[in-house]
């Protein structure tokens, strides 16, 4: 089981997404025939992760669903507050603003209760984008705020660009072109180096965003290719 897992892992990494969702199912069958509640919480996650970024977000809110009884039922907090974060960016994604608000509320007090800085500071960066979808600027950008000041004291580069990323879309929407494209080429530039893709991604659609608004038509092309 931790073979397939694994492999599934370096699966996700190359971009292969459906066989890395079958190496996860042949863990995840293992796990359930040995009654592993620990390691199902941990694959029904990782799972569900998966099932969002593909655009399946029926079978990755069941993901995620299970993922959060599990983890219940065998008092496993840390995987509890992340599958509740994660029901939260699913959510957030489909537009579902007030289901997404309620999965954050109710991941914040277990976070807070395990002390796992990292979350804590996911939850302040995912609530400040929730604010900004709502279009409460001054939230936004007080959440915002707080995350940066987290980061300060992590010393994370990651953490750092998610915070740029997000600020920069936020700048770009107050027509703050400029300060923009400076967060945004940054927080590309550092994902592409460090390798994580999806969140260059977003960062070039913004780029790309930006851009286009410039007039730099072609500029916007070509961050939309990269």
């Amino acid at each position: 089981a931790k073979i397939a897992m694994h492999l599934g892992m370096v699966a996700k990494a190359m971009g292969h997404y459906n066989q890395t969702e079958r190496y996860y199912a042949e863990a995840l069958d293992y796990y359930q025939a040995s009654g592993n509640r620990i390691w199902q919480c941990n694959l029904l996650n990782n799972l569900g992760v998966l099932q969002h970024h593909k655009g399946s977000y029926e079978a990755a809110a069941n993901s995620f669903e299970r993922a959060i009884q599990y983890a219940q039922a065998a008092s496993y907090a840390r995987l509890e507050a992340y599958a509740l974060t994660s029901t939260g960016d699913l959510y957030r994604d489909i537009g579902a603003i007030e289901e997404s608000r309620e999965a954050y509320r109710q991941a914040r007090p277990v976070t807070l209760r395990i002390n796992d800085r990292f979350l804590l500071f996911y939850l302040d960066l995912a609530e400040a984008i929730l604010a900004h979808l709502e279009n409460h600027p001054e939230k936004s950008q007080r959440l915002l705020h707080l995350a940066w000041q987290a980061t300060e004291i992590s010393g994370s580069l990651y953490q750092q660009n998610l915070v740029r990323l997000e600020r920069g879309a936020d700048l770009l929407t107050r027509k703050c072109t400029s300060d923009a494209i400076a967060d945004l080429r940054e927080a590309a530039e550092s994902f592409e180096r460090a390798g994580h893709r999806s969140e260059q991604l977003r960062a070039n659609f913004f780029l790309a965003a930006a851009a286009f608004l410039m007039g730099e038509y072609s500029e916007s092309l070509t961050n939309l290719n990269n």
